[in-house]
């Protein structure tokens, strides 16, 4: 199995101009990942009928990407060596409207998750469900199978390049930035 991150949201539509910001904002840290996560690539594609990551007024849809390992021989050329690097998972996708037939509970909250094993677009999935709660707060839950630890990463990303991201960043600090909680769907009814 793998460390997966779920996401919880009322089943109403998002408000359109908040969501474009959100949007902006998960393409403006898009563009400035880092090349590599603890040595491994870290490289975005998206999935099925989307070849590319995605970010539009509907959708925010990405998922890891293969590579092949490139290597220089003795000789000092470059060559292929033929094993590719599974760098993705599960894809992750977050929506402004609910979209066909979710995960439900009680008609009111959409239930969503997305398992990345830790591999390093995890990092980017981190950073939006971050921006995603600090966007839609009280609409969304987000909760992880790791702790906090695993996620500051994903903080010093939004602190480095989004222009209140250390206001952000600090706030999860001081424990005022309220991220992980528990999600409705698992409450008894």
């Amino acid at each position: 199995m793998g460390y997966t991150n779920y996401w919880s949201r009322e089943n109403t539509p998002h408000d359109e101009k908040i969501w474009n910001q959100l949007v902006m904002d998960c393409k403006t840290l898009y563009k400035h990942l880092p090349s590599e996560v603890d040595g491994e690539p870290l490289l975005l594609n998206g999935c099925s009928r989307f070849k590319n990551a995605t970010f539009n007024k509907d959708l925010v849809l990405f998922n890891g990407t293969h590579t092949t390992v490139r290597t220089k021989s003795s000789d000092g050329y470059w060559e292929n060596v033929d094993r590719s690097r599974d760098l993705g998972l599960e894809t992750f996708s977050l929506t402004r409207k609910v979209q066909g037939d979710r995960r439900m509970r009680n008609n009111k909250y959409v239930f969503e998750f997305c398992k990345t094993a830790h591999k390093p677009y995890d990092l980017m999935v981190t950073a939006c469900l971050i921006l995603y709660k600090y966007y839609f707060y009280d609409a969304v839950q987000v909760s992880s199978d790791s702790d906090m630890e695993d996620w500051l990463p994903a903080f010093k990303l939004i602190g480095t390049v989004l222009p209140y991201g250390r206001v952000l960043a600090l706030d999860n600090e001081l424990g005022e930035f309220k991220l992980f909680e528990e999600l409705p769907q698992f409450k008894e009814t």
